[in-house]
């Protein structure tokens, strides 16, 4: 009995796959149609993507299909332009569902971003990219002869996307302009979220593939904000723990057990995070380096890691400066969001992350690894060294998973409820170390966004109807709208954020809680530089910035007004 490898089965599977015969009687109406049917087949199969057949849409399918038809059967072709649109379509989708944030060409290139979302994959998606595969494997079997006419448009797009990710000569500076003018559109790179509306995928994908240069060093005016103090320094043990998708309201609308670390005299205020339902780099890169992470299109933490300077100007290095050892931790893998090339550079003495935890590798890891982790190394470090540890923790990340169609509610809560018993066993030891090191102790609990929970917070009155340019029964129903006013911006962006002190300054917890009070997440940088000697001319313009606002000063954009980019390359680059 002779056995056939995977190869030849195809082989005779695609070979029971014949083209259909035209009917006789149809033929010469076919023949001069046919040219032109697979193009017209494809733009009418639109209806399966986003039924928009604006220009931008257009021409971009139109330049996939080209590079598909130069190796692919034509049909093939058409079919696989189809599967890969609706794919990176409905990717983007579950992205923004998840992140806030529609889907990037340099999510293309993260592996392990790419890797956190899989968990999020609906039916849509594996249709679209089964779709995608079955139309290559079936055209590559019955691949026409390889012709130059039909090579020649096939380069078109991915010239393009090298001009645009690489701009050689400069060339970019000029394709880019005239071709949004000639599809009378622009690119929106203050709003992806908007410019992936206004673009389709293709299209959106295309504009943001840009590489984002480095700010310039220059001139700037941060500095007229003259410095502010506004409590005594007391030197403390500094731990500040972001506690992933931690949230809670005061009131009865969504309380959770976030409260419970009131009972061990923590002070609870909010702040605004400038993401909602993931980003978590933006958030941590706003309290790391106390600049807002607007200002720049996409993620900062993947727009620059390569560029950063290596002893970049962060709240980590002025610790450091001010004699403190400092760690960073993370119970989730080093390259998440670029961390293992980030921290070092933001000034981290020593970085650990999951691989250095006992972990099962069985769902998201359990945050007891983390505290258990910062524990030992606090035991084991010089009673006399003082110490500031950044943890961040992974137990509570989504997707949620929904029962009884409450959109994840309970398995976000049950994750929550466990997440919060192990900190606050980790809060009662890391006090008693610190007791018997003699030592201060000042520690930050910070939610880096809401989880993301949309329908869930819709229906109990924590987001307003007014944020959403569409809604439903389901948290993938909700769209936000496309530009968001300071207002709703504080709406969507509050977070808990509770202080807790142990030393001489007995009221200093609800002090910096009172001055985080409703402050963009940046500012709480500005707070805790205060707790040292010597708070530095930035931290402490900062902290004069911060006690002048007045809510929240900007909405999406604007924000260079008050950071402008001379600064982050004075800090950062």
């Amino acid at each position: 009995m002779k056995l056939l490898s995977p190869a030849a089965i195809a082989d005779i599977g695609f070979r029971k796959l014949r083209p259909a015969t035209v009917p006789a009687w149809l033929a010469p109406a076919w023949k001069k149609v046919s040219p032109v049917a697979p193009v017209l087949l494809l733009l009418a199969m639109r209806i399966l993507v986003d039924t928009d057949w604006a220009a931008p849409r257009v021409l971009f399918q139109l330049l996939l299909f080209c590079f598909f038809f130069a190796f692919l059967e034509r049909w093939s072709a058409v079919a696989a332009t189809i599967g890969l649109e609706g794919a990176l379509l409905n990717g983007s989708w579950i992205k923004e569902d998840a992140t806030g944030e529609p889907l990037l060409t340099r999510d293309l290139f993260e592996v392990s971003q790419g890797a956190a979302l899989t968990g999020y994959a609906d039916w849509h998606l594996v249709f679209y990219v089964v779709l995608t595969l079955l139309a290559v494997g079936y055209g590559l079997y019955r691949h026409p002869k390889i012709l130059s006419w039909r090579l020649l448009p096939a380069t078109i797009l991915p010239a393009l996307f090298f001009i645009r990710m690489d701009n050689p000569a400069r060339l970019d500076d000029y394709i880019t302009p005239r071709l949004t003018d000639a599809l009378d559109t622009q690119y929106l790179s203050y709003n992806f979220r908007e410019n992936a509306r206004s673009n389709g995928i293709l299209g959106h994908l295309y504009l943001n593939a840009e590489t984002v240069p480095p700010p310039e060093h220059g001139p700037h005016n941060f500095y007229a904000a003259a410095p502010l103090r506004q409590f005594d320094a007391s030197t403390p043990d500094v731990f500040v723990v972001l506690c992933e998708s931690c949230f809670t309201t005061e009131d009865q609308r969504f309380p959770t057990s976030v409260l419970k670390l009131k009972d061990q005299g923590f002070a609870l205020t909010h702040m605004v995070s400038p993401v909602y339902g993931g980003g978590t780099a933006e958030a941590e890169f706003e309290v790391l380096t106390g600049l807002s992470s607007k200002v720049f299109p996409g993620v900062d933490y993947q727009n620059f890691a390569n560029q950063y300077r290596s002893d970049a100007h962060t709240i980590v290095s002025h610790f450091r400066h001010e004699g403190y050892h400092t760690y960073g931790l993370h119970d989730y893998y080093s390259t998440f969001w670029k961390r293992n090339i980030i921290y070092p550079k933001f000034g981290f003495d020593e970085t650990y992350f999951v691989d250095e935890m006992d972990w099962s590798e069985e769902g998201w890891p359990d945050d007891s690894l983390l505290f258990n982790k910062v524990l030992d190394l606090y035991g084991k470090s010089p009673r006399k060294q003082k110490t500031m540890m950044f943890l961040a923790t992974v137990m509570t990340h989504g997707k949620y998973v929904g029962a009884n169609d409450d959109n994840g509610e309970a398995d976000y809560r049950n994750r929550l409820d466990k997440s919060i018993a192990d900190m606050q066993s980790f809060v009662t030891n890391l006090q008693k170390a610190a007791t018997k090191r003699k030592r201060p102790l000042l520690i930050v609990v910070f939610g880096d966004h809401k989880p993301g929970l949309t329908a869930v917070f819709n229906r109990d009155g924590v987001l307003s109807n007014n944020l959403f340019a569409s809604a439903g029964e389901r948290n993938e129903d909700f769209r936000f709208v496309p530009r968001l006013s300071p207002e709703q911006l504080a709406e969507r962006g509050s977070i808990p954020v509770l202080v807790k002190y142990v030393g001489k300054q007995k009221k200093l917890a609800g002090e910096m809680a009172d001055n985080m009070t409703g402050k963009p997440l940046l500012c709480m940088s500005s707070q805790l530089a205060q707790t040292t000697e010597r708070q530095g001319q930035f931290f402490g313009s900062l902290a004069r910035v911060c006690d002048e606002m007045n809510g929240m000063p900007y909405g999406e954009h604007g924000w260079e007004n008050t950071f402008p980019p001379a600064l982050y390359a004075e800090r950062l680059f």
